[in-house]
């Protein structure tokens, strides 16, 4: 197993490129509907570092239970009564439509994420998304991360591997964040563990794609972000894998002109729809046409770097997660189907030399090069 650790303790998180797991629970379910092939703990192992979670509760016998979903359309949901465990009365029990799934137990992923960053000295960043019950969710990151749990505060992007190492970073979107009441909230504003003066617990997590790379926040408290997700049109669209690399080549052009080279950035090698096989399009998109140009977005970024603004006195060897490239280069690459092939190209992005990424970036001997590096992790 790679460790990103290795890249030294005083690296900061944007000056890394980590894999991503999208809909990181699915484990289960139809061809529409699965994404992932292992658990939360063998991602990691194979190199996951953020994981995409959505998550919401369901009726299982006399138990509500709580899993990571994917639901094709708007989710059947209705408020609960008193049965079960963890939902109280108000509460918000979901029934997914046809094609949807079920998949990882909440207690199940945070068990895993606490258990890996304890054996390992790692990061896990948990985004949660689209979810139901948050405080549920809260109270249940609190008590099974116990400590392990990131409590420090402050902006996620701009942490050193040493500041964070051991930790699984609990990130909710403004929607979680808002759902949590006052007693989640201490003086100094931040989302704590349940008690007002507690320690920070929750952090947020800020995609600026829609505000065209604008509010970045020195002193945001979580993850600041900048990319969108899959093709999601069907029917007349018969190769989504072709027309995500495209869509992905101008995001990171439009992060590049428009964000703050603090801002992380986030790459999909996804595609969404109902109408035919996740895992069918997923291999398209894996495909050696297919997946180069998104190592190449990540050269031409460098060599542009490389060439204004590399001091004399610096090696054109540096590395590519070195302090003068930390901007130039996606962070967050999110796949489907993490397995330790793939996560082994994304890690090998940051073992690239200032030089290697400058020749890939001419198409000289392109594949080559690529491969040797990759044989180095």
């Amino acid at each position: 197993m790679f460790k990103y650790m290795d890249f030294g303790a005083d690296t900061a998180l944007n000056r890394l490129v980590v894999a991503g797991s999208h809909d990181a629970g699915i484990t289960e379910g139809n061809s529409h509907a699965k994404t992932q092939e292992l658990g939360i703990m063998g991602q990691c192992v194979c190199g996951a570092r953020v994981f995409d979670l959505r998550i919401a509760a369901f009726e299982e016998g006399e138990k509500l239970v709580y899993r990571a979903y994917h639901a094709d359309g708007i989710l059947k949901s209705k408020k609960s009564s008193d049965i079960g465990d963890g939902v109280k009365k108000g509460g918000t029990v979901t029934k997914l439509r046809p094609g949807g799934a079920a998949g990882l137990m909440l207690t199940t992923i945070l068990t895993d994420a606490r258990e890996f960053v304890s054996a390992t000295g790692e990061f896990v960043i948990l985004k949660f998304d689209k979810c139901s019950n948050w405080k549920v969710i809260a109270e249940s990151c609190c008590t099974v991360l116990d400590d392990r749990l990131y409590t420090r505060g402050g902006n996620i992007n701009l942490k050193k591997q040493g500041e964070v190492g051991g930790s699984v970073i609990v990130t909710f979107t403004s929607d979680g964040l808002t759902d949590l009441d006052v007693n989640w909230i201490n003086d100094a504003g931040l989302v704590t563990g349940g008690k007002p003066n507690g320690v920070p617990a929750i952090l947020g997590i800020k995609n600026l794609y829609k505000s065209q790379g604008n509010g970045y926040l020195e002193k945001y408290h979580g993850v600041q972000y900048y990319g969108k997700g899959g093709v999601t049109r069907d029917d007349w669209i018969k190769n989504k894998p072709k027309m995500n690399v495209e869509k992905q080549s101008e995001l990171v052009r439009s992060a590049k002109a428009n964000c703050d080279p603090d801002v992380m950035g986030m790459v999909y090698v996804t595609t969404t729809g109902a109408l035919d096989s996740i895992k069918e399009r997923d291999k398209e998109s894996w495909k050696q046409k297919r997946i180069l140009p998104i190592f190449e977005m990540c050269s031409l970024e460098a060599r542009e770097v490389i060439d204004s603004r590399l001091p004399k006195n610096v090696s054109r060897g540096s590395h590519a997660s070195g302090p003068l490239l930390k901007s130039c280069i996606p962070n967050i690459i999110m796949i489907d189907f993490v397995d330790p092939d793939r996560c082994k190209k994304i890690y090998s992005l940051n073992m690239a030399s200032s030089t290697e990424l400058s020749e890939w970036a001419k198409g000289e001997n392109y594949r080559g090069n690529w491969q040797g590096i990759y044989e180095r992790v």
